[in-house]
């Protein structure tokens, strides 16, 4: 059996957080991600902000025909393709993963119109580890919340 550590952040009202290396194959590039154990979602999604940061673009993807869904309402959704997600066990390991099923989550702009006046922000959509991922690669999680872990075990 395999443990993978995570962490809970109270910064983030007590989100569990897997840190990962996200492997773009297709593009040839990878980047650091905090992804978020995320067991109500049925989707591992990369935000917008992680593939920028990574060097890639939305224009890169294809858009997917079913949006993204939660709690704040839906996004656009785009697939990205040939995706490995690799974490370090707690021997100092690495596991790669392979994630044919991953999408990135667009950042909805929020508009605002106040007197005339159209101001806006961006709400950036987070990076996760969904029930695809972890029931592809029979992951267990296991959160102690009052401990301040999060781990994956492998069976």
């Amino acid at each position: 059996m395999r443990k993978f550590p995570g962490r809970v952040s109270a910064a983030h009202d007590g989100a569990h957080f897997l840190p990962a290396l996200v492997v773009f194959r297709r593009y040839g590039v990878c980047s650091s991600v905090n992804l978020i154990i995320d067991t109500g979602s049925g989707t591992t999604i990369i935000g917008e902000g992680d593939l920028s940061r990574s060097g890639l673009t939305l224009d890169m993807l294809r858009r997917s025909r079913h949006p993204i869904a939660g709690w704040g309402g839906t996004t656009e959704a785009y697939e990205v393709p040939d995706v490995s997600i690799v974490l370090v066990d707690s021997d100092g390991k690495e596991g790669v993963f392979d994630a044919p099923g991953v999408l990135c989550g667009a950042d909805p702009k929020k508009l605002r119109q106040k007197r005339g006046v159209r101001s806006g922000f961006r709400i950036s959509i987070p990076s996760v580890v969904g029930r695809d991922f972890l029931r592809e690669h029979s992951l267990v999680v296991h959160i102690d919340v009052a401990g301040e872990e999060a781990y994956l075990f492998t069976h």
